[in-house]
């Protein structure tokens, strides 16, 4: 039998709703005595007794537990058993008043359950909107969002994530300082969310940090990781397991260098600030990326007498670091106040605009050998306008690229992509279409999306 997921996660111990093709023969409904003691789980189905859908409904994803219904012999309403340790409400009842493929609750009409293509048999996971039944543990992967914020009066650093589809509410003020909070970065690893930004509370500007270990529930006190005199600003962070990596640039020695700290203990502390830049010029604010032990920094830097994109790169999980090395290497000026790098498995990615070509335009270059060495610089952008801020993101061998274009007129939002590992790009794709000016994109991808 061929099971269509529609509410599967990834806890063994999750319930699972699914559609199933081809039909199976009829079961009846399970027995008081199987179900004796456990809390129950009512389905109105009546709205889909004349259909051809056959339900199957399992609550602990055993092959011994399931309860299947033919069209025509699903009963209404339908009772099904649900372990009480998934559960933080007895009462999970539901209705349908659209076919069945959404279903409120009946304590909470306003919340739905939404199961989407259901005749398309798509594979899909339910949106779940109803904190009463969170630990049913159907909710999707959460997201954490953080900004800069003024409805203060001064920039704060705001943080918000979701429970599945359930946005938190309200947004926690993760800087809550007197001072200027702004320019936040953030990371993830499991339950470890990670958060950076600029701050002057100290009279200077330093990168200010905070943890949480319980997926966002909770942050940590916030650690001045530059805690210096100097002027640190536009961190950076990539997180890999326990290992934690914050890059930002930083003028304590007189000039602007690149900054670096890690910590290999999923962020509870951190060692010794390293200068990756080290040298008299400027060094303008970073990139970073990781794939493993491997730790990729990028940044523009005056050293070579204009503006070029340097590099460097650790393989032992950020202890240290290879030698410099000049990607861009042109009379231009390379660089801008954003680079972009990204990283998937040995395949390392960057991107930075140069105006070598007269104009603005978006150039790319890849490593297949996790950043030892580098293939050709391509011109994604190739034109006459102004093409600035790009920005980067890849999955597998889907590779991504989105910057801000005016070859148009307007400034829109362009948007190149790969399938083969960023071998060869497809054409370029206008995202954006606005009558307006629409600028500095970013991007992020899952697999199969984005």
């Amino acid at each position: 039998m061929t099971n269509n997921t529609l509410g599967n996660s990834t806890d063994n111990n999750s319930t699972l709703l699914s559609l199933a093709t081809p039909p199976p023969a009829a079961l009846s409904s399970p027995e008081p005595s199987h179900i004796s003691g456990r809390p129950m789980l009512t389905l109105d189905t009546s709205i889909n007794k004349n259909s051809t859908t056959n339900w199957i409904f399992n609550d602990d994803k055993s092959t011994n537990d399931n309860h299947t219904y033919t069209s025509g012999l699903v009963p209404s309403p339908l009772i099904l058993p649900v372990d009480n340790a998934h559960t933080t409400s007895n009462d999970l009842s539901t209705s349908s008043d659209d076919g069945g493929t959404a279903y409120k609750f009946k304590n909470s009409p306003s919340k739905q359950v939404t199961t989407r293509d259901i005749a398309d048999n798509a594979i899909t996971t339910p949106k779940i909107a109803n904190n009463a039944i969170t630990e049913a543990k159907l909710s999707r992967d959460a997201v954490h969002v953080v900004w800069d914020d003024m409805s203060s009066g001064n920039d704060e650093v705001f943080y918000r994530s979701n429970a599945g589809d359930v946005v938190s509410n309200p947004a926690d003020d993760l800087s809550n300082t007197a001072g200027s909070s702004s320019i936040p970065s953030i990371a993830v690893s499991g339950n470890n969310v990670y958060v950076v930004w600029r701050d002057n509370t100290p009279g200077n500007d330093e990168v200010f940090y905070r943890r949480s270990n319980d997926g966002g529930a909770s942050f940590g006190s916030t650690v001045n990781l530059s805690n210096n005199a100097g002027f640190s600003g536009a961190p950076s962070i990539a997180v890999s397991g326990n290992n934690v990596h914050i890059v930002w640039y930083d003028q304590t020695p007189g000039n602007s260098e690149i900054f670096y700290r890690r910590s290999t203990d999923g962020g509870a502390s951190f060692g010794s600030t390293v200068n990756l830049s080290n040298n008299a010029a400027e060094s303008a604010p970073p990139a970073i990326a990781v794939s493993g032990n491997n730790v990729y920094v990028d940044w523009r830097d005056n050293t070579p007498g204009n503006f070029d994109m340097l590099y460097r790169r650790s393989t032992d999980g950020g202890a240290s670091f290879g030698s410099t090395v000049n990607l861009s290497n042109n009379a231009g000026d390379s660089g801008g106040i954003s680079q972009g790098i990204a990283a998937s498995g040995n395949s390392v990615y960057i991107v930075w605009r140069d105006n070598t070509p007269g104009s603005y335009n978006i150039f790319y270059r890849r490593s297949t050998d996790g950043g030892a060495s580098f293939g050709s610089t391509v011109n994604l952008s190739n034109n006459d306008g102004h093409s600035d801020l790009p920005a980067i993101a890849a999955s597998g061998s889907n590779v991504y690229i989105v910057w801000f274009d005016n070859t148009p007129g307007n400034f829109e939002i362009f948007l190149r992509k790969s399938v083969n590992a960023g071998d060869i790009f497809g054409s370029t794709v206008n995202y954006s279409h606005s009558t307006g000016d629409s600028i500095a994109p970013t991007i992020a991808v899952s697999p199969n999306n984005y």
